[in-house]
């Protein structure tokens, strides 16, 4: 008897076969596709590779370089910035700029792209080393190398930029400074050297913390609070609390923010990043220099603060506030890098000399300062004696009857008095300062011999290039 149609056996069995073969069909066109993307990303990246890599060389083989000079810090945005001078046949003069930027590297007027989001490539820490040959060449006997790799999560290998430049270490006749490296290129001259170019987010400052039960090192402390006292406080009180401090002498805080050198203060439990202002950069150093002003000048005929509500007012007089605030708008700093709250400066008057023996009682004081974390600022009394590793150095009695605060402390300033922002309880006409001789003292508002130095503030989102200390600060990016 003849059947009509297929059992439930051959069924099953055509619909595993059809299913198996339709499985490794998809997984043969997908592989085709991964290695055409695949394929397609590495020959972007090779060609843009040899593209760059190409016209640096043409310039190296065609022109010799007399001169390089680091312009990092006059390049927005920049990772790392070199300006090579190269001299042709006929001893004219050619300037060549190599510029590294987060996703992006230049070099003359050629640029290519390098973005995570587009696709998957990433530029990793880059590396200069100095080398010397023992070459006995009049042409060339030192080498500079530069690494700037390049990473790409789809398509796996090198696809970096890797230059060595070729020069004398003699001075060229055709150098007007007389050095093969300008002052900012010094410290790659003076040995055999790498130099390691890190991006250091907020985020990776805070891992690099003293351990806990160290009282005396220099470096970045974890502060801690009362549980109970801590619970009482709004949210908005919390964020403004530092969570992390930096103590001790030199604990490597430096910062350069366009010409200006800073100390990071503190991080708050917001992230935001509270710096002090030092004075002018060297260079691209914030090394100790005699004769440098760690401080903004402040004119004869000061008010420091208003009589309404004790707060800075706009008067006839110049005042703390506005000088702060034109010193502020000369800098430009842009807002995409620099934090803000609102409210006006001003001062909080419960703090006395005899009371809050915990430093934890201090803040809680100067958490009523109106606007303490404006854009610009003054650091208060418990930045100067946080910032100290001496243990006797704990409360408003210690700072301003003993000068222990000053020991182990990098905002002890020798040479002038500067204003804080914490007013002296019981009264609407007092300020401490801190004195020359490492006292806090109560100030009248009314002096105009103490000196001005600003705080600012710096968003959670910051990045950083350097290691922090005054050779190598912390270069906003």
């Amino acid at each position: 008897m003849k059947k009509n149609g297929f059992t439930l056996v051959e069924l099953i069995v055509t619909f595993t076969l059809v299913s198996t073969i339709s499985f490794l069909l998809f997984q043969l066109i997908f592989g085709l596709k991964e290695m055409f993307i695949t394929t397609k990303f590495k020959t972007n990246l090779l060609t843009r590779q040899a593209n760059l890599t190409r016209r640096i060389y043409t310039d190296t083989l065609k022109y010799r370089a007399i001169k390089f000079d680091n312009c990092t810090r006059s390049v927005e945005n920049s990772t790392l910035c070199i300006d090579i001078t190269f001299a042709d046949n006929e001893d004219e003069l050619i300037q060549k700029r190599l510029v590294v930027y987060e996703e992006q590297i230049v070099y003359d007027n050629y640029k290519i792209t390098v973005s995570s989001t587009s696709d998957g490539s990433a530029i990793g820490n880059i590396k200069i080393k100095n080398s010397y040959l023992n070459s006995q060449s009049e042409v060339y006997n030192a080498v500079l190398k530069i690494d700037i790799p390049i990473t790409n999560t789809l398509a796996k290998g090198d696809y970096g930029i890797h230059i060595t430049l070729q020069y004398n270490t003699v001075p060229d006749e055709l150098n007007d400074s007389g050095q093969v490296f300008t002052d900012r290129f010094r410290d790659l001259i003076d040995s055999e050297t790498e130099i390691v170019i890190t991006s250091t987010s907020v985020m990776d400052l805070m891992k690099d913390i003293v351990p806990e039960g160290s009282t005396e090192s220099d470096g970045l402390y974890e502060v801690k609070y009362d549980p109970d006292w801590y619970y009482t406080l709004s949210n908005n009180e919390v964020n403004r609390l530092p969570q992390y401090v930096y103590k001790g002498e030199n604990p490597n805080n430096h910062v350069i923010i366009q010409e200006d050198c800073y100390r990071i203060m503190q991080i708050t439990n917001k992230q935001v990043v509270k710096l002090l202002y030092e004075g002018k950069a060297y260079g691209d150093s914030c090394e100790i220099e005699e004769g440098r002003q760690g401080y903004i000048d402040v004119t004869p005929e000061l008010s420091v603060w208003g009589k309404t509500n004790n707060v800075w007012q706009n008067t006839e007089k110049q005042n703390i506030r506005t000088t702060l605030e034109d010193w502020y708008a000369e800098k430009k700093m842009t807002s995409n890098r620099i934090g803000t709250f609102t409210n006006l400066l001003g001062f909080v008057s419960s703090s006395k000399p005899d009371a809050n023996d915990t430093i934890q009682g201090l803040i809680a004081d100067e958490l009523g300062i109106i606007g303490m974390y404006e854009s610009v600022a003054l650091p208060t009394v418990s930045d100067y004696v946080m910032a100290s590793t001496n243990k006797a150095c704990q409360s408003i009695k210690s700072a301003s009857q003993t000068t222990e605060c000053m020991k182990n402390n990098y905002m002890f300033e020798a040479d002038f008095n500067y204003w804080t922002l914490t007013g002296v309880g019981g009264t609407s006409n007092q300020v401490w300062s801190i004195q020359n001789t490492g006292k806090i003292a109560p100030t009248a508002i009314t002096t105009n011999t103490l000196k001005i130095k600003p705080v600012i503030f710096l968003k959670s989102t910051a990045t950083f290039t350097g290691t922090g200390i005054p050779a190598d600060p912390y270069k906003l990016k």
